[in-house]
């Protein structure tokens, strides 16, 4: 594995899954990976009792944060540099259904409700998008722009959370527009009071929210 990620138990334990965000780069390479628009990230499954481990599921857009559902019947993986969680069956590994997002998907993580919370940050732009459909220019990019400042152009301050059910609906979102409590979102972990706690990839502090303090964006509010 070039750069793995995260990882989820089955719902029995049996085995173990593995997201390898790139086959091919690393984590000190990962803007590189952005520009090469290749999808070679993976979900790995390792049986706990043989130790045996192998590819399930490959073609992954940047395969990051991963989860098994409740009922043990789907894995929802983040695909970030796509701006999608894909949801796959564990009976046959095929894709259900792509939930596509207006960020970029982190870790995801259950929560006591029977639902997901996927923490999100740097939204997409109609010019991210654009460049994204058009390999001559991501090449150019990165020829010519330095890592560095390719990296400042990442919108750290701008960060969601996103309530996913199990059948792949976004029930709400929780946006933290101007970075007012997080700063790289990376993920959202319930506790055990129902508060979460929002961790980042490039901040030295965990953000705690309440709730029911926040105002979601959706259909629905949990109370």
């Amino acid at each position: 594995m070039a750069f793995p990620d995260d990882l989820a138990f089955s719902r029995r334990g049996k085995y173990l899954y593995i997201t390898d965000m790139s086959s091919t780069y690393a984590i000190d390479s990962l803007l590189y990976s952005a520009l090469s628009g290749e999808c070679d990230g993976r979900l790995l499954r390792l049986n706990m009792a043989t130790k045996k481990l192998s590819t399930v599921v490959g073609g992954l857009c940047s395969a990051n944060g991963v989860e098994v559902t409740n009922d043990g019947d789907f894995i929802l993986i983040s695909e970030t540099m796509r701006s999608r969680v894909r949801m796959v069956e564990t009976s046959t590994f095929k894709t259900r259904k792509l939930i596509y997002l207006p960020a970029s998907p982190d870790n995801i993580r259950r929560n006591s409700k029977g639902t997901y919370w996927v923490g999100a940050s740097h939204p997409r732009t109609a010019a991210a998008d654009f460049i994204r459909r058009h390999r001559f220019l991501r090449q150019l990019i990165g020829g010519f722009i330095s890592l560095k400042n390719i990296a400042k152009t990442i919108n750290k301050k701008s960060n969601m959370v996103f309530e996913v059910d199990r059948m792949g609906k976004v029930l709400q979102t929780l946006h933290d527009a101007n970075g007012t409590l997080t700063n790289g979102l990376a993920q959202a972990v319930e506790l055990s009071d129902g508060r979460l706690a929002l961790t980042t990839y490039s901040a030295n502090f965990v953000a705690i929210l309440n709730e029911n303090d926040s105002k979601p964006i959706g259909d629905v509010k949990h109370v």
